[in-house]
């Protein structure tokens, strides 16, 4: 884990879309349309997916929690 030894994650995020991005600007120009609009679509749903449950408030773990 790079942020708990003091390192920083962006390097890899960086290099994740860059990649991400080649990948689907070449499977565009060799005309797989479905194929970026699904690759697409995926990495949106996910990272939507991924934002919302980083951001959602903690439930608290007590016994006075749970319901009678």
């Amino acid at each position: 884990d790079a942020a708990g030894r003091g390192g920083r994650p962006w390097p890899g995020v960086a290099l994740y879309y860059a990649v991400l991005v080649f990948n689907l600007v070449v499977t565009a120009w060799i005309g797989e349309w479905l194929l970026l609009a699904t690759g697409s679509a995926l990495h949106l749903i996910l990272g939507l997916t991924l934002r919302r449950v980083a951001h959602r408030p903690a439930i608290p773990s007590g016994l006075e929690n749970l319901s009678a």
